[in-house]
């Protein structure tokens, strides 16, 4: 680049980031994803505005206060509820973050890229590890950023659905959070929807806590399977205390996905017998 900063140092980065989330080690995640701002004076322009920028102090400010990517759960082990709840600041509905208009340039660089995917990395640590607070403003500073930007076409489309699912989530999160015993919600992205959310089992208020294993099938659970999620939901059971009630989300991407390509690819005559093929599996 201009100023002689390696252009692989955001890619390299974001991998590292990446593989310490499988490995659980989400505050060394953060640490890393961190150091992009520390080490460089980031600068990312508006796609809307001109002369209006994203900078790294823009990032420091925004995560202002934040010791611990975890703090926001371990206060909620150690909150009684008489302590009073924990209040956070209302996001907008994504009808206000809508284009104004629609010639937004859509090509950025791949370091570039990389850059909004580490900021949407950031936005994702923090909302699995229940640090709710910063997420609001970091929305607001990131959206005029990738607004537009037809992010899901890119080779970083998946950090980008992550950042669209939690900032739609963070308008409907009830505010300000009451915290309960929890249920741990382990599995693939869809277990960020009931997130943090209170409900009632048998006359008792629960509070519903994500334990996040991105793009985890049933089929990657298999005896001989040697993929990475099947080492990551293994780590994201170690982190569930013994005895806890847990509900478990998995086989919506077999169904979406593996079951029918399976079929096609002929392993299977017949739609039942693959499910039935991930029922073995998963009983």
């Amino acid at each position: 680049t201009k100023d002689g900063t390696s252009t692989i140092h955001s890619t390299y980065l974001l991998n590292h980031a990446h593989i310490l989330e499988i490995l659980g080690q989400y505050q060394e995640a953060m640490d890393v994803l961190l150091q992009l701002f520390r080490d460089r004076e980031i600068s990312l322009p508006f796609s809307e505005s001109e002369g209006e920028t994203l900078t790294s102090a823009h990032v420091h400010q925004a995560l202002e206060g934040v010791s611990e990517v975890c703090q926001g759960w371990n206060d909620i082990l150690t909150r009684t509820e008489d302590k009073g709840p924990f209040t956070q600041t209302a996001m907008s509905s994504s009808a206000d973050r809508v284009p104004a208009r629609s010639e937004i340039s859509t090509w950025v660089d791949d370091p570039t890229l990389d850059t909004y995917a580490i900021l949407f990395t950031i936005v994702k640590v923090l909302f699995v590890n229940g640090s709710l607070e910063p997420i609001p403003t970091l929305v607001r500073l990131i959206d005029p950023v990738v607004r537009g930007r037809q992010l899901h076409k890119t080779s970083i489309r998946n950090e980008n659905a992550y950042f669209s699912c939690i900032a739609e989530l963070m308008t409907t999160i009830p505010l300000p959070i009451t915290y309960h015993k929890p249920i741990y919600a382990i599995g693939d992205s869809h277990c960020l929807s009931p997130a943090w959310r209170t409900i009632t089992v048998k006359g008792e208020k629960r509070l519903i806590v994500p334990k996040l294993v991105t793009g985890l099938k049933i089929w990657h659970l298999r005896p001989d399977s040697v993929f990475f999620t099947k080492s990551n939901f293994y780590k994201v059971l170690e982190n569930v205390p013994n005895g806890s009630d847990v509900i478990l989300v998995i086989g919506e991407i077999d169904c979406r996905e593996g079951i029918l390509v399976s079929v096609e690819r002929c392993k299977y005559d017949s739609v039942e017998e693959a499910a039935d093929a991930l029922l073995d599996i998963y009983t």
